[in-house]
């Protein structure tokens, strides 16, 4: 972590938090800062520039950021994992509003 009165530069192991994550977390954060990722295959940089210029606390900011990233991280994972059974579900869900039964008189 590299950080002065109005910046704050954070790097995250790549292999272990996906970029999607990453960038859901610092949606997040936008409001306050203004924020550059860059990612270079074994690590992702985010920067945060504060946009009123006044100094931050920076120590909490990136407590709450890697707190925020691995919950997406886990947000993540589980829609990766249960991508299938979703589509299993609408798809069922779909095809069955599209079947007309006749009624037998």
């Amino acid at each position: 972590m590299n950080e002065n009165e109005t910046n704050l530069s954070i790097n995250i192991d790549a292999k272990l938090y996906p970029l999607e994550a990453i960038t859901k977390t610092s949606r997040k954060y936008v409001e306050n800062f203004n924020i550059e990722i860059f990612d270079n295959e074994e690590t992702i940089n985010i920067t945060f520039s504060s946009k009123d210029k006044n100094k931050l606390m920076f120590e909490d900011l990136r407590k709450d950021f890697i707190n925020e990233v691995i919950l997406q991280t886990v947000r993540y994972n589980i829609f990766k994992q249960t991508k299938t059974i979703r589509e299993m579900i609408i798809g069922r869900a779909l095809y069955q509003t599209c079947v007309h039964y006749k009624q037998s008189s």
